[in-house]
C-alpha cells in the first residue's frame, strides 16, 4: 500500500492510500484533504495509521487456525461470498 498525495485546482492536497492490483493503482481510502502542509503532515501520519491498521487485520485472517477449514467448508460455490463471511 503507497500513501499519495494528489493535489487539486484549489491548492489543497489529498492524502490517499492506494494499492497497485492488476498494474493499475487502486484508492482504497481517502484518509482527508490538507490545506496546510502542517496538516500534510498529520495526516500522512494518519494514512501510515490506516495502513498499519490495514495490514494488521489482514495478518489475523491469514494466520488464524480456523482460516482454512471455514474457507473449505464454504465450499466456493457462492462467488458473492464476502471475506466477513467466511472469517466470522
Amino acid at each position: 500500500m503507497f500513501i499519495r498525495k494528489k493535489k487539486y485546482q484549489s491548492g489543497h492536497i489529498g492524502i490517499i492510500v492506494t494499492e497497485k492490483i492488476s498494474g493499475k493503482m487502486k484508492e482504497l481510502a481517502t484518509i482527508s484533504i490538507a490545506r496546510s502542509p502542517e496538516e500534510v503532515s498529520s495526516l500522512t501520519a494518519k494514512a501510515r495509521e490506516w495502513i498499519d491498521g490495514a495490514d494488521l487485520i489482514l495478518d489475523r485472517v491469514l494466520d488464524s487456525s480456523d482460516c482454512c477449514r471455514t474457507i473449505s467448508s464454504a465450499g466456493g460455490t457462492d462467488p458473492l461470498e464476502t471475506p466477513e463471511r467466511i472469517f466470522s
